[in-house]
């Protein structure tokens, strides 16, 4: 069913004017700016009807969105670039990195104009105006940042957004909710150069603000108020309360005309209801509208190469941990391969380089994931097409290929002794695996494109399979069922192996190649001929060939896609001379971003905590509420005059933060009552009855009634919209009914009304008693009076005003008054008039002066009062670091992850499913020949090499997709940790009970699959030893995963980590090199505390240990031989020479694989399963990233 988001929607925008779209959250604002900017197209899901005329005109064969600037709501930047190489960046791809882009061709003509013109691109004026013009000079090296990396503030990472998108002249510009974390007088300065300069050029702007300012809305010519995607007024910024006082609407006396408009445009506007010609620009005439993209092809792809290779060098740690990498794993398979001439070692090690490429690639995968929201952005700007993003990023990952390739491949070779370390084949080998790689790095990457982050890994493991079962190792060329020989001729690891095989089998070392190739079975066609050296050329080619194939589909896939009452004891929070110094992120130098900061929170008070963006207010409040982990802090926090304490800080206060995180899979009321109950204390709210009628309220109070039984959802898909995750946070937080909350702009991104529906709530509860302390920007008159205190900062994280604002802020006024601020006039916002005030020249040191005053000699005065005077009645302490009992915070954390977990198919449903396919793609290998009384050696080694698989490549899928859904674990569990509601252990075992589950039923459902569908075992004995292992091995892969998450920074670490694991883990099985080469040599310690040794042998020894079923030796064979010892067979005779399979396991496996381990084995698999755990809950606990 469509519903329609703007309907009947006629505008006659006009140049040189700036208009202003209002309206409350889901009224269709955002969706108007992007049909105005041409970001709208029809698709399956979206129908656009009507038309959009340019100068009158419908110019379809124009790029007409070169014309338009769209600023997105949503900051999406890369964190490790500096807001100058962002802007930087953007001029590049926008203008061709001149200004002769954006003017009329006629005027390049003058040469005084071209001379300007060179002289500004030489200057870099452009990025440099952007800079100024927008207050970020000071900010210009340091890292955009995000909530991983640090990097700018909120309120200069907006800007930077809107910075973005200007660096190059655009006739219209439009722009959603640029003032999200600005105070009013940033988004006043910020709004006034954009308007300013859109006048003098005769360029159009509309943008969408929630809670303009009457300054801001001031500097606005027209209105266009829209509800419910109608439009309800568009026309004249001065005519629209006559407009709507005609229709009996009347504003209150003291209501500014934008919360009036936004009121109306909502259901509380009844309560207001009291009845009785065009100039045409020469947009035709500029250039970058009959120009798609400002640079060529080729200069796209040099700036994003360029752009790339500079994010790849500033992360050093994924470098170094990728070196080390390379070494170990170089050094572990050569060692253990060194210098052995039988030819099935060398098909292992030859294997191995193949898998250690494969691995790598889907290690890098996943950094397409999180870059695609931001190229996504680009591309709507037309900072360029998807074709030079995908070759330049293609190429920037070579110096990483070259580094990986080299420095494990040179190790092998020479370790091993291929080809007997001959240079040509050397070069050639080095050729192929980087070919390979390349190739193998765009296979994945085209999943990237158009994947979530939990599929892609799926996605890759089913890859996985197809290329190592059908790559010519584990079932040989000339064995492999006709009905899956395609595969294998499509198999880009097949032809690799291949020639990785031809390289080394055709050189000097080998006497006669072809019986050679001939006896692993490397032939080709109906008379078996093996492959002959010309053979390298067509492998070459091929690859070259899928390379650029997989090049084509990434760029395609990325170029389409879619057109988003508790009582609680009172608290005075005081702090005195609290400072703050960091590194700088891109300078050896330490920058104080507090400095000597006093004041007092009291009890039943509202404290605003204001000043212009970057002046340290999220950071002060981070700094108080304990949770910076980084820096230097210093001064004195008490709680009514006691030390400020960790444990009952946590338990009696709350905080919002500006951007919080919920988990999507749990509805509104499941989310909040999680919260009451593991925060309501336990010896106060005695009943579940009483926390959830305390929940109902909160609900209720926040009016989120209405959405209570609703999921919250995530931004990719359907759920909450932000203003109402923005709720849904602060009750979360009131749930807990703390004696303090903390909240970090709690208004930005609401509408008026909301904005004002939040305030009223935090009203409510401050009279109750609780400390209210909000960062708050552009507050309305309404709004701010409600606040009784405010600290003022300014840049420097210096404090200018402290205090109580007074009876309609004349404190606040007269103080600033006093010392020579202009008189506020009649009306005037008096939160925009002191930000106005600070940030004027004329008011000279601020901070100094504030020191003088007798307003900081009183405040002196009471930090000293509540420092002498410790009251043992109003000492916040608790006798258990937590309000839930251990038992309960279990259940609590238990129930929620498997609920989770429930209702996540895109991560259990999809492993399950793959799963069976899985299981299905491997047994019918054998399906022809479920369960034959005589096997071939060719045939068990071949069922050996499959049962090895099974576990391998279900390992891989499991610790691979583990990976991202335990990052937002991780993520949200800090946050949970940080408020108090739990600790490690009750998140360690809720980890543990919740995977368990899930590993039980996608180990079950593959071992009937595979063991049915291959015919390996007709005993109960086979399959639950099959299983058993097989679950113990899909476990183990599954909790090493979440531990490697726990212990190490970032995911990409966690990858690298998780890569060496399935390496070694794959390596020392006893396939690959068998166990007998490796007992009593120097890598019998890895092979020992591999599990997956233990796995193998428990696998093969369940099913085939004891079997009395037969196998024919192949003659002169290592299995012929031992019946010829043991006198089973004679040489010579005519008849086959036949044995056991369980003869055939011993002397396969040199004895070393005995049923008698089984027991044992089971025993040490149970000891690593702990030792995961132990891990996981040591991460957990002990080690904490930002």
């Amino acid at each position: 069913m469509q519903r329609p988001i703007i309907q009947d929607v006629s505008l006659c925008l006009q140049p040189g004017k700036n208009y202003l779209v209002l309206g409350p959250p889901a009224s269709g604002k955002s969706t108007l700016l992007k049909a105005i900017a041409g970001q709208l197209k029809s698709s399956s899901t979206e129908k656009l009807e009507g038309q959009i005329l340019y100068n009158g005109r419908e110019l379809e064969q124009w790029y007409i969105e070169n014309a338009f600037a769209y600023i997105d709501q949503l900051d999406k930047h890369a964190p490790r670039l500096t807001v100058d190489e962002t802007f930087e960046f953007s001029f590049q791809c926008k203008t061709g990195g001149t200004f002769q882009q954006a003017q009329d061709p006629r005027v390049l003509q003058d040469p005084k104009v071209m001379t300007a013109i060179q002289e500004a691109d030489r200057s870099r004026l452009g990025v440099n105006m952007v800079l100024a013009s927008l207050g970020l000079t000071e900010v210009r090296d340091t890292f955009v940042g995000n909530t991983a990396v640090r990097g700018v503030s909120g309120g200069q990472r907006r800007r930077v957004t809107v910075g973005e998108m200007i660096t190059s002249r655009q006739p219209v510009l439009c722009g959603d909710e640029i003032s999200t974390g600005l105070d009013a007088a940033s988004t006043f300065d910020m709004v006034q150069v954009l308007t300013h300069f859109g006048k003098l050029a005769q360029m159009t702007r509309v943008f969408a603000l929630l809670q303009p300012s009457p300054e801001t809305f001031s500097l606005f010519d027209e209105i266009i108020l829209v509800s419910e995607g109608l439009i309800l007024y568009a026309g004249p910024i001065d005519e629209v309360e006559d407009y709507f006082a005609e229709l009996g609407y009347r504003s209150p006396q003291f209501m500014d005309v934008a919360d009036f408009l936004q009121t109306v445009s909502t259901e509380d506007g009844k309560k207001l209801y009291h009845p009785h010609g065009s100039i045409v620009s020469q947009l035709t005439l500029l250039k970058q509208v009959k120009k798609k993209y400002a640079n060529s092809f080729f200069r796209n792809t040099w700036l994003n190469l360029k752009r790339f290779l500079l994010l790849w060098t500033r992360d050093k740690r994924v470098i170094f941990a990728s070196a080390v990498k390379n070494i170990l794993m170089g050094v572990s398979v050569g060692g253990v391969f060194r210098d052995v001439d039988d030819e099935v070692s060398i098909l292992g090690a030859l294997f191995q380089s193949g898998l250690f490429i494969m691995l790598g690639a889907m290690q890098s995968a996943s950094g397409l994931v999180n870059d695609r929201v931001i190229f996504y952005k680009q591309m709507d700007a037309n900072f360029f097409s998807s074709w030079p993003y995908t070759l330049g990023r293609t190429l920037a990952g070579f110096p990483q290929t070259i580094m990986d390739v080299f420095t494990f491949g040179t190790i092998l070779y020479f370790m091993v002794g291929l080809s007997d370390r001959a240079v040509t084949e050397y070069f050639l080998f080095i050729a192929i695996l980087m070919t390979f790689a390349m190739m193998m790095n765009m296979q994945l990457a085209v999943f990237a494109s158009f994947a979530p982050d939990s599929q892609l890994q799926v996605y890759s493991a089913c890859t996985l399979l197809l290329l190592i079962l059908f790559g010519g190792y584990i079932v040989a060329p000339d064995a492999i069922p006709s009905f899956y020989l395609w595969i294998y001729w499509w198999n880009p690891f097949a032809w690799a192996y291949r020639a990785l095989v031809i390289n080394e089998f055709r050189s000097s070392r080998w006497d006669d190649p072809d019986a050679t190739l001939a006896g692993i079975g490397f032939v080709y066609g109906i008379d078996s001929r093996p492959f002959e050296q010309d053979w390298l050329g067509y492998c070459f080619l091929y690859m070259t060939i899928y390379f650029f194939g997989c090049v084509v589909l990434t760029a395609v896939s990325l170029g389409y896609r879619r057109r988003v009452n508790v009582p609680f004891k009172p608290v005075t929070l005081s702090f005195a001379d609290v400072c703050y110094e960091v590194k700088a992120s891109t300078k050896n130098e330490t920058l104080k971003l507090l400095n000597g900061v006093n004041g007092i929170f009291r009890s039943g008070r509202m404290c605003a905590l204001m000043g212009s963006s970057g002046a340290g207010k999220t950071t002060l409040l981070d700094v108080i509420a304990l949770r910076k982990r980084t820096g230097s802090v210093t001064g004195d926090v008490r709680l009514n005059g006691w030390s400020q304490d960790k444990i009952s800080f946590c338990r009696c206060s709350g905080y919002v933060e500006q951007f919080d995180v919920q988990s999507p899979e749990l509805t509104v009321r499941e989310t909040i009552l999680f919260s009451a109950r593991l925060r309501l204390d336990r010896d106060v709210v005695t009943s579940e009855e009483d926390r959830e009628a305390f929940v109902d309220q909160v609900i209720d109070d926040m009016e989120l009634l209405p959405l209570a039984d609703s999921l919250v959802g995530s931004d990719e898909g359907i759920g909450l919209s932000f203003e109402q995750k923005k709720r849904l946070s602060i009750a979360v937080e009131l749930a807990a009914s703390p004696s303090v909350v903390f909240l970090d702009e709690p208004t930005s991104g609401l509408d008026a009304r909301s904005a004002l529906l939040v305030v009223r709530a935090l009203r409510n509860i401050s009279d109750k008693g609780q400390t209210i302390v909000a960062t708050i920007h552009q507050p309305s008159s309404a709004i701010f009076e409600m606040f009784d205190e405010l600290l003022l900062l300014k840049r420097g994280g210096q404090v200018v005003f402290q205090g109580d604002l007074g009876k309609d802020c004349s404190r606040l006024v007269n103080y600033f008054e006093n010392l020579g601020a202009t008189k506020i006039e009649l009306g005037e916002n008096p939160a925009n008039w002191m930000l106005r005030v600070i940030t004027s020249e004329d008011m000279g040191d601020l901070a100094q002066k504030y020191v003088e005053s007798k307003e900081y000699a009183l405040l002196r005065k009471d930090l000293d009062e509540i420092k002498a005077v410790q009251d043992p009645e109003l000492k916040i302490e608790y006798k258990d670091e937590f309000a839930a009992s251990k038992a309960v915070r279990q259940l609590l954390v238990n129930g929620r992850l498997r609920l989770i977990y429930w209702r996540s198919p895109a991560y259990n449903l999809s492993r399950l499913m793959v799963s069976m396919v899985i299981a299905f793609v491997l047994g019918s290998v054998f399906i022809l020949v479920r369960h034959p009384e005589i096997y071939t050696e060719v045939e068990m080694r071949s069922r050996l090499s499959v049962i090895f698989l099974t576990f391998i490549i279900t390992g891989i899928m499991a610790i691979l997709s583990v990976i991202p859904v335990m990052t937002k674990i991780r993520e949200m569990f800090y946050r949970h940790q940080d408020s108090g509601m739990y600790d490690s252990a009750a998140i360690g075992w809720a980890l543990g009970s919740a995977e368990k589950l899930f590993i039980v039923l996608a180990t079950t459902i593959f071992t009937v699959v595979f063991l049915s569908v291959a015919g390996m075992t007709k005993s109960l004995r086979g399959l639950f030893g099959f299983w058993g292992f097989f679950t113990f091995n899909f476990a183990i892969y599954s909790y090493f995963g979440q531990a490697f998450v726990c212990l190490v920074e970032n995911p990409a670490t966690a990858l690298i980590l998780s890569s060496v694991f399935i390496g070694l883990n794959n390596f020392f099985a006893g396939l690959i090199v068998r166990p007998q080469l490796l007992v009593g040599s120097f890598f019998a310690f890895p092979f020992y505390i591999t599990p997956g040794q233990y796995v193998y042998e428990g696998m093969v020894t369940s099913l085939y240990k004891g079997s009395p079923k037969i196998v024919t030796a192949d003659v002169g064979g290592g299995f012929f031989e031992y019946l010829v010892d043991t006198g089973v067979c004679v040489p010579q005779q005519p008849e086959p020479c036949q044995g056991t399979v369980s003869d055939f396991i011993d002397v396969f496996f040199g004895g070393v694989f005995t049923d008698d381990h089984i027991s044992r084995n089971a025993l040490i698999l149970g000891g690593i399963l702990i030792l995961t755990r132990v891990l996981t809950f040591a991460g957990l606990k002990y080690i904490r990233y930002n």
